[in-house]
Protein backbone atom coordinates (compact mmCIF):
# COMPACT_ATOMS: atom_id res chain seq x y z
CA UNK A 1 0.00 0.00 0.00
CA UNK A 2 1.24 2.97 -0.98
CA UNK A 3 -0.48 5.52 1.20
CA UNK A 4 -2.89 5.43 3.94
CA UNK A 5 -6.31 7.54 5.12
CA UNK A 6 -7.18 7.99 8.19
CA UNK A 7 -10.24 10.58 9.39
CA UNK A 8 -11.70 11.62 12.93
CA UNK A 9 -14.83 13.00 13.62
CA UNK A 10 -15.26 15.38 16.73
CA UNK A 11 -18.43 16.67 17.32
CA UNK A 12 -18.11 20.32 18.86
CA UNK A 13 -21.40 20.96 20.50
CA UNK A 14 -24.21 19.06 19.87
CA UNK A 15 -23.23 16.04 17.99
CA UNK A 16 -24.83 17.29 14.95
CA UNK A 17 -23.21 16.94 11.57
CA UNK A 18 -23.71 20.77 11.00
CA UNK A 19 -21.82 21.40 14.05
CA UNK A 20 -19.24 18.33 13.41
CA UNK A 21 -15.51 19.35 12.50
CA UNK A 22 -13.72 16.58 10.75
CA UNK A 23 -9.76 15.85 10.44
CA UNK A 24 -8.46 14.02 7.73
CA UNK A 25 -4.88 12.92 7.82
CA UNK A 26 -3.09 11.61 4.57
CA UNK A 27 -0.03 9.40 5.10
CA UNK A 28 1.59 8.37 2.34
CA UNK A 29 5.55 6.37 1.87
CA UNK A 30 6.69 8.23 -0.83
CA UNK A 31 6.79 10.95 1.63
CA UNK A 32 6.70 8.61 5.20
CA UNK A 33 8.14 11.69 7.32
CA UNK A 34 5.44 13.78 6.43
CA UNK A 35 1.27 14.34 7.73
CA UNK A 36 -0.59 16.15 5.68
CA UNK A 37 -3.91 17.41 8.06
CA UNK A 38 -7.37 18.71 6.46
CA UNK A 39 -9.95 19.92 8.99
CA UNK A 40 -13.42 20.55 7.67
CA UNK A 41 -14.98 22.69 10.07
CA UNK A 42 -18.66 23.51 10.33
CA UNK A 43 -20.40 25.65 7.90
CA UNK A 44 -22.18 28.65 9.57
CA UNK A 45 -20.10 29.71 12.50
CA UNK A 46 -20.93 33.12 13.74
CA UNK A 47 -17.49 34.72 13.12
CA UNK A 48 -13.99 33.82 13.22
CA UNK A 49 -12.31 30.84 14.94
CA UNK A 50 -9.05 30.55 16.36
CA UNK A 51 -7.00 27.61 16.51
CA UNK A 52 -3.75 26.53 19.04
CA UNK A 53 -1.54 24.09 19.48
CA UNK A 54 1.05 23.73 22.67
CA UNK A 55 3.86 25.35 22.49
CA UNK A 56 5.90 22.06 23.06
CA UNK A 57 4.43 20.93 19.51
CA UNK A 58 5.49 24.10 17.61
CA UNK A 59 8.18 21.63 16.35
CA UNK A 60 6.14 18.72 14.56
CA UNK A 61 4.44 21.98 12.44
CA UNK A 62 5.77 22.25 9.06
CA UNK A 63 5.03 25.78 7.41
CA UNK A 64 1.86 27.43 8.18
CA UNK A 65 -1.75 26.45 8.21
CA UNK A 66 -3.58 27.62 5.49
CA UNK A 67 -7.37 28.22 4.12
CA UNK A 68 -6.66 27.04 0.41
CA UNK A 69 -3.61 29.00 -0.84
CA UNK A 70 -3.93 31.77 1.74
CA UNK A 71 -1.70 31.27 5.35
CA UNK A 72 -3.89 31.62 8.39
CA UNK A 73 -3.15 35.05 10.50
CA UNK A 74 -1.20 34.45 13.21
CA UNK A 75 -2.33 35.65 16.69
CA UNK A 76 1.01 33.86 18.58
CA UNK A 77 3.72 31.63 17.36
CA UNK A 78 1.06 28.91 18.39
CA UNK A 79 -2.26 30.27 17.71
CA UNK A 80 -4.01 31.16 14.50
CA UNK A 81 -7.19 33.06 13.16
CA UNK A 82 -9.29 31.24 11.05
CA UNK A 83 -12.08 33.44 9.07
CA UNK A 84 -15.53 32.82 8.95
CA UNK A 85 -15.97 32.25 5.52
CA UNK A 86 -12.92 29.42 5.88
CA UNK A 87 -14.66 25.75 5.81
CA UNK A 88 -11.62 23.60 5.19
CA UNK A 89 -7.65 24.27 6.49
CA UNK A 90 -4.61 22.53 5.84
CA UNK A 91 -1.07 21.97 7.39
CA UNK A 92 1.53 19.69 7.41
CA UNK A 93 3.14 17.69 10.24
CA UNK A 94 6.67 16.13 10.78
CA UNK A 95 7.14 12.57 11.69
CA UNK A 96 10.68 10.93 13.18
CA UNK A 97 12.30 8.16 11.46
CA UNK A 98 11.97 5.41 14.11
CA UNK A 99 14.15 3.27 12.37
CA UNK A 100 16.80 5.93 12.50
CA UNK A 101 15.96 7.78 15.41
CA UNK A 102 14.31 5.49 18.14
CA UNK A 103 11.41 6.46 20.27
CA UNK A 104 11.52 8.60 23.31
CA UNK A 105 8.83 7.32 25.97
CA UNK A 106 9.22 11.18 27.38
CA UNK A 107 8.65 12.65 24.10
CA UNK A 108 6.27 10.19 22.05
CA UNK A 109 5.78 12.52 18.99
CA UNK A 110 4.67 10.89 15.88
CA UNK A 111 6.68 8.66 14.05
CA UNK A 112 7.34 6.26 10.76
CA UNK A 113 8.99 2.77 10.83
CA UNK A 114 10.16 1.53 7.31
CA UNK A 115 11.03 -1.58 8.40
CA UNK A 116 7.87 -2.55 10.46
CA UNK A 117 5.33 -0.40 7.76
CA UNK A 118 3.64 1.27 10.43
CA UNK A 119 3.12 5.40 11.61
CA UNK A 120 2.23 6.17 15.08
CA UNK A 121 0.40 9.64 15.56
CA UNK A 122 0.50 11.09 18.89
CA UNK A 123 -1.55 14.15 20.75
CA UNK A 124 2.25 15.43 21.30
CA UNK A 125 1.66 16.29 17.53
CA UNK A 126 0.64 20.39 15.87
CA UNK A 127 -2.75 19.18 15.70
CA UNK A 128 -4.83 22.61 15.67
CA UNK A 129 -7.45 22.67 18.04
CA UNK A 130 -10.02 25.13 19.44
CA UNK A 131 -9.25 26.99 22.91
CA UNK A 132 -10.19 24.59 25.45
CA UNK A 133 -9.02 21.21 23.20
CA UNK A 134 -10.90 18.87 21.17
CA UNK A 135 -13.27 18.25 23.91
CA UNK A 136 -14.21 21.49 25.02
CA UNK A 137 -15.28 23.11 21.89
CA UNK A 138 -17.75 25.09 20.67
CA UNK A 139 -17.67 26.25 17.03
Amino acid sequence: MRWAFAALALAFSSGNSATATTYHVVLDERAPLRAAVRVNLPSGRGGDLVLAIRPSMIGSLIGVPACGDVPLVARTSTAWTVPASCQTIQWSLALRDHDRDGMDAADPSGAWSAEGRWWLLTDRLAFLAPPGGHDDAVA
